[in-house]
């Protein structure tokens, strides 16, 4: 229902236009009059009517005086202006101040009806566009959530959508100058019978709380909250740590108050880039699995508490030079070393799995070169990078270590033509797997057809020439991503991958792992 009010210095003349409106348009609820300007502003201000009829000459404020004031607290104010005929260059300078309409005394029920119903048309009009206008926002903005949950959950996985991440940011209308990924974590309560968490209702909690100060989305990921936060205009990444412990402390104190649960929120490093946002993830985790007490921490203060010792690339080194020299008995004696006086937990046991293939990595490089072609590329020799993941405690991971190394350590026997026409395909692939190398220009290199080519690879491979073509841009990346100093973007180009996101997709089936994790670990 809409509102009116009457404001004019002639009781009758008010009570008159109550009574007509009241009786041709009982939508509108009729506010008591108002007999001067002054109380017309402050009636405006109470009341917050839609339509004013207001009268020029009142005492103690006229008409357009009481106008000018209310346009600059109210723009949106329906007014009708009503006037004699001598005053109608009056009524011409109220229209500067955006006025409706006008009517003439003495008033003319007709032209009355008319014009007040042209005016309510106007408002009904204009209410409606506002409606569809919110209508539509908020339809808006809950496809840019859902984009942007798209994104989280891609990056989640591994396989970072560039694209959604491209809508997304478009969606928030603003420049984009990096954000921060963070990850809360639940702990354990002895009472978490008689106090289930309900991961939705904690997200939506969440989310809503810290966008009341800044943008964010958030996703539910293995019972672990992941939030990708962009921070406003005045925070910079010199008062990031400030801000956002402020924020942390505001939600720690709401859960804990709401919900009764405790928490552990870790936050990456500033990421300027969408290609670092994998890393930014693996800090946050590193950071929430830091501590086992409820608090805020920042990746780099995590990485003071989870120290492992000697770097993944000094190892890596270490047990290189020990293979050259003393052999492959050698090594492994100095790996079980590392291993027996290892304490791996559930809190670290990821980083260990990162570390592992850290240091592993120039071993097999070294080792697979030895092998031949036929050895290092079968699908019997192939490593299987993916199942150190499943690895959770110091026995299984030096087990997996351990097979690595005696598969290493084989030798392949197929002898004759067969052999060499695989090398010849091979060897034609490794030269040319940053171009669109094709399955037919490979067995034409080799000298055979397509069909016997894809014989031989399945025959004495077990492989198809997709998946040993993979295994030649995989090693080069893993290669890559050891050395260091290259952005994701490069070592995706560098491995034969035009299409970044592919590659987070084919790197993260290949190792079990994304490839921000190990490039920040690493780093």
């Amino acid at each position: 229902m809409y509102r009116i009010i009457i404001a004019d210095d002639e009781a009758i003349e008010c009570r008159a236009l109550e009574l007509m409106i009241q009786r041709e348009f009982p939508e509108l609820e009729v506010l008591p009059s108002v007999y001067n300007g002054a109380d017309l502003i402050a009636a405006v201000q109470e009341f917050e009517p839609d339509i004013a009829i207001v009268d020029i000459n009142m005492p103690k404020m006229n008409g357009l005086d009481a106008l000018e004031l209310i346009r600059t607290r109210n723009s949106r104010l329906k007014i009708i202006i009503s006037s004699a005929y001598s005053e109608f260059e009056y009524a011409k300078k109220a229209m500067k101040l955006n006025v409706s309409d006008y009517i003439v005394k003495p008033l003319e029920k007709e032209s009355f009806v008319e014009t007040l119903g042209k005016v309510l048309a106007a408002l009904q009009g204009e209410q409606k566009l506002v409606y569809e206008q919110e209508s539509k926002e908020r339809y808006l903005d809950e496809i840019n959530s859902v984009v942007g949950r798209e994104f989280l959950s891609s990056l989640l996985l591994g396989e970072p959508d560039e694209k959604s991440f491209q809508i997304y940011q478009q969606s928030l209308h603003r420049s984009f100058r990096g954000g921060v990924l963070m990850a809360v974590r639940l702990l354990s309560d002895a009472d978490l019978w008689r106090n289930p968490i309900d991961y939705s209702a904690l997200m939506k909690l969440l989310e809503e709380e810290i966008g009341k100060y800044c943008c964010c989305v958030g996703k539910l990921y293995k019972e672990e909250l992941y939030f990708l936060i962009f921070p406003e205009e005045f925070v910079a990444e010199q008062n990031l740590v400030k801000w956002l412990s402020d924020i942390a402390a505001i939600l720690l104190s709401l859960v804990k108050k709401q919900e009764g649960h405790e928490m552990v929120l870790g936050v990456s490093t500033w990421k300027y880039d969408y290609e670092e946002m994998g890393t930014g993830l693996a800090e946050c985790r590193i950071a929430a699995r830091s501590s086992t007490k409820a608090g805020v921490f920042f990746y780099k203060d995590s990485e003071k508490r989870q120290e492992t010792g000697t770097s993944a690339r000094e190892l890596g080194q270490q047990y290189l030079e020990s293979l050259k020299k003393g052999g492959i008995e050698r090594c492994k004696e100095e790996i079980r070393a590392l291993f027996s006086e290892a304490v791996i937990t559930e809190e670290n046991a990821n980083l260990w799995q990162l570390r592992i293939l850290g240091f592993m990595q120039p071993i097999c490089d070294y080792m697979e070169e030895s092998q031949g072609y036929l050895r290092r590329y079968s699908r019997k020799g192939k490593l299987d990078f993916p199942a150190l993941c499943g690895c959770a405690d110091k026995d299984s991971m030096q087990e997996w270590v351990m097979e690595v190394l005696e598969r290493l350590s084989e030798r392949g026997a197929t002898e004759g033509k067969s052999r060499e026409y695989i090398e010849r395909a091979i060897l034609h692939m490794e030269r040319h797997y940053r171009e669109d190398v094709s399955m037919e220009e490979t067995a034409e290199a080799a000298g055979i057809s397509t069909f016997y080519l894809s014989r031989l690879l399945k025959q004495e491979l077990s492989q198809t020439f997709v998946e040993i073509l993979t295994d030649i841009r995989m090693k080069k990346a893993l290669g890559l991503l050891w050395k260091g100093n290259y952005t994701v973007r490069e070592i995706a180009e560098q491995s034969g991958y035009g299409n970044i996101t592919y590659f987070y997709k084919v790197f993260k089936k290949y190792t079990g792992r994304n490839i921000g994790e190990i490039r920040e670990y690493l780093s």
